[in-house]
């Protein structure tokens, strides 16, 4: 396990190549020099399932160029020529074909092993359909099978949401299975992985524009499928009683504030929509909003979270141990995640209000209930977001 951490830390190029070949063609290392060697030959895991964890463990961290000072690339190829990149997989998207034992202890490192890989190499994930639609059924098969009352109660699966939000978003838009499996996480009853793992497929990356064109395209098509998900989000956040919860639901809509979004490209690509077509998927007849600020101004999201962003935060100040003012109480910080969020918005509606004046007014709304701090007081709103609806 030392020797492993160690090669992480080193160089490609000194651990790949031959230094005493009489040694190492004793012990079968023909080519790979001292990485072949513990990576392929080292560990008998067959009958150690405590160093074959730290073995897919160290193909995770070889595959993360953050954490590895081999290159990305060669990694890997590297685990792909010797069959140890599908042999690792396979823990994640073949599950049956191995023991019960191996599916108890290996499954979540094969799912970390997944998550890093289609994160870190997305095109050769996306240009590997078999491992590609594997992937997509095993999260299909998981989340499919979840009821209600599990996401309320149960433990949830946080290894294959972990996956999902790993998945390059083109993956994830429907066509190359009946339906995306991210369809099948609902916003009621409210689950906190399921709300952070919505935050992040939505919220989009800087690094790529195809990720956040693909963002867009699924938050609009989620809503679609789910029409009541900011009423569920908002009632998730105003639930002070599940504390968790309701920060992810406030997550969540500062995701999609701050999203990093960019319009479909035109002429588009093979498995993605037009900005026509998404439209129509979606039931409308006009363009739908480009960014995320503007999206958060549009219905269904502007008669529900708008308002519950400008009401005044929640307190219990008749409770011994927390309330009004105490930094420690769930009520304090929901009620200061949610004044982070109106920070956040701010400064994006200010750029949008430059352009149209019908924002003055709540922008004004906006400064005021800014200036009344964390918890706020009375404030009324409902004109200004009705003027925005009309």
């Amino acid at each position: 396990a030392r020797l492993l951490d160690l090669l992480i830390k080193i160089d490609c190029q000194f651990i790949r190549q031959s230094h005493i070949a009489e040694v190492e063609n004793h012990y079968g290392v023909k080519e790979g020099g001292l990485l072949d060697f513990a990576a392929s030959r080292m560990v008998e895991f067959e009958d150690d399932i405590l160093m074959h964890m730290t073995l897919i463990d160290f193909f995770a961290e070889l595959l993360n160029p953050d954490h590895s000072l081999v290159e990305s690339t060669e990694a890997i190829q590297f685990l792909d020529q010797r069959g140890l990149h599908y042999r690792t997989l396979s823990y994640y998207i073949e599950p049956s074909k191995h023991s019960s034992l191996d599916q108890t202890y290996l499954y979540s490192r094969s799912a970390n092993y997944v998550a890093t890989y289609a994160s870190f190499h997305p095109s050769h994930f996306l240009n590997s359909p078999c491992i590609l639609l594997k992937t997509l059924a095993r999260l299909t098969d998981v989340l499919s099978d979840i009821s209600p009352h599990r996401w309320a109660h149960g433990p949830t699966p946080k290894h294959d949401l972990h996956v999902l939000a790993s998945l390059p978003r083109l993956a994830l838009l429907p066509g190359r299975t009946e339906m995306s499996p991210l369809f099948f996480l609902e916003t009621k009853p409210a689950n906190e992985d399921t709300l952070h793992t919505l935050a992040t497929v939505f919220h989009g990356t800087s690094t790529s524009t195809l990720e956040c064109s693909t963002a867009r395209a699924l938050y609009y098509l989620y809503l679609e499928q789910n029409p009541d998900m900011w009423q569920d989000v908002v009632k998730a956040a105003e639930t002070i009683a599940l504390k968790e919860a309701a920060l992810a639901s406030i997550a969540l809509i500062n995701a999609v504030i701050t999203a990093n979004w960019t319009a479909l490209p035109d002429p588009s690509r093979p498995n993605l929509p037009t900005e026509k077509q998404l439209a129509e998927k979606c039931g409308s007849h006009q363009t739908l909003a480009p960014t995320g600020i503007l999206a958060i101004f549009t219905p269904p999201a502007l008669s529900t979270v708008i308002p519950y962003l400008l009401r005044p935060g929640q307190t219990f100040s008749n409770l011994v141990g927390g309330g009004k003012g105490d930094v420690e109480s769930a009520a304090y910080r929901v009620a200061a995640a949610k004044h982070d969020v109106l920070l956040s918005l701010k400064p994006r509606l200010q750029e949008v209000a430059q352009e149209s004046s019908q924002f003055q007014d709540v922008l004004a709304v906006i400064n005021k209930r800014l200036a009344l701090g964390v918890l706020g007081g009375n404030s009324d709103v409902g004109s200004s977001i009705g003027t925005l609806e009309s």
